[in-house]
């Protein structure tokens, strides 16, 4: 088993002078890239001075010490320690990942809007944040709303605007952005508890928590705006963020999201959900769809369910994944049987599953799974396969897909 500390030992090749910013060993060992600290002792083994690497070349390390800066003898011990990118793996630490579980050690600082019953006019708006003060990310936004008319939340609105860009790369539905198609329509949804997606109902009000990150540059403004158009509402909401901290993480620089509702889907039907080409190196985040047999009648009501997801990346013909199902990409099996309203693991959720075995909401995140693209991507929903259980009528799809860039 590799340890966490990979340990290494040599000695200067040439005396260190203080101030100059190199040191020259007898041997870089694997010491080759990234950033970590060597020690150099002097004869009785006690530490002389502490040298931060952040270059190097042959074996040659530039950088700078660590406190007191003093010369140091030609065939002085030089011992150190690094990670790894197998050693963060090994115990799932790795800040080279803005989605990773700890991101407690790239510093910035934290800070939080919020506001408690803020009254919204009918079809009005309110900013939840607006900050234009160097780079960061957002890392919650939660938001509950109190009203008695359905459609404030139901077709609400959600704008994120990062970097003064002249059209959002976010603007989705509330109910579609916070994977909650079913959460406001009478009462019909479960309260789900998800890793990243939480939703809860009651009280005469909905509320709602989205928990991935949102990074940005220099600037970030986020709006949402109240569906009703004859109904004000009070709103309360909580956007948690960190500043400070430089957006330069790999795939993972920006948020989309591609949304939609479509109508009257038949049998056998390839709904391209996203697709974007000529675009910078990025990951898909996952995907959020509402099927519903009942509006247009589909019969039987789970056919829709037999067509797959394919995943493209980078103008490839063939899919890099293609599921056995619908159902099938969510991690479940036999058109959803015997999962209840409101489950919800930490990469996949069920925030709602139709009593009559007609209606499915369902979110998955390529998380652990990472699915990356160097210039394009392409996400297809297939409605149904008549090659297995043909339908008639027809079925309502209800989408979110998120995916990342770099800027």
């Amino acid at each position: 088993m590799e340890q966490v500390s990979n340990l290494y030992a040599t000695t200067l090749a040439a005396p260190y002078v203080a101030g100059s910013g190199v040191i020259v060993v007898t041997s870089a060992g694997t010491y080759t890239q990234g950033t970590f600290s060597l020690t150099i002792l002097d004869g009785s083994g006690n530490v002389l001075l502490i040298f931060r690497v952040t270059a190097v070349t042959g074996t040659a390390f530039s950088g700078a010490a660590e406190g007191a800066d003093v010369n140091a003898a030609l065939g002085s011990a030089v011992v150190g320690s690094m990670w790894t990118q197998a050693s963060k793996q090994q115990i799932g630490y790795d800040y080279t990942d803005l989605l990773a579980d700890n991101r407690a050690g790239l510093g910035g600082t934290f800070a939080s809007a919020s506001a408690k019953a803020h009254s919204v006019a009918a079809s009005g708006s309110l900013t939840l944040l607006n900050y234009s003060g160097g780079p960061g990310y957002v890392a919650e936004i939660w938001m509950a709303i109190a009203t008695g008319d359905a459609t404030t939340f139901a077709d609400g609105n959600i704008t994120i605007t990062v970097d003064g860009e002249g059209t959002p790369a976010i603007n989705v539905r509330l109910p579609l952005f916070f994977c909650a198609e079913y959460l406001a329509n009478g009462g019909a949804a479960a309260n789900h508890y998800g890793r990243y997606i939480q939703l809860n109902q009651g009280g005469g009000g909905v509320s709602v928590c989205f928990r991935f990150p949102i990074p940005f540059v220099s600037s970030i403004e986020i709006v949402v705006t109240n569906g009703s158009t004859g109904s004000a509402a009070d709103f309360w909401y909580e956007v948690n963020y960190v500043t400070g901290v430089p957006n330069n993480w790999p795939y993972t620089q920006k948020l989309w999201c591609a949304s939609g509702t479509l109508n009257d889907q038949t049998v056998d039907t390839a709904e391209t959900l996203v697709d974007v080409s000529g675009t910078n190196p990025g990951r898909l985040l996952g995907a959020y769809l509402s099927i519903d047999s009942t509006p247009d009648g589909a019969s039987p009501s789970t056919g829709p369910l037999e067509g797959a997801v394919q995943i493209y990346v980078d103008g490839g013909g063939s899919p890099v994944y293609q599921s056995s199902g619908t159902e099938d990409y969510f991690n479940s099996s036999f058109y959803f049987a015997g999962v209840p309203s409101g489950a919800g693991g930490q990469y996949v959720g069920y925030p709602f599953v139709g009593t009559g075995n007609n209606t499915w909401n369902c979110y998955r995140f390529h998380v652990p799974d990472m699915v990356l693209f160097a210039n394009a991507l392409k996400y297809v929903w297939n409605c149904g396969n008549s090659s297995y259980v043909n339908f008639t009528g027809g079925v309502r799809l209800a989408y979110c897909v998120f995916y990342y860039t770099e800027v």
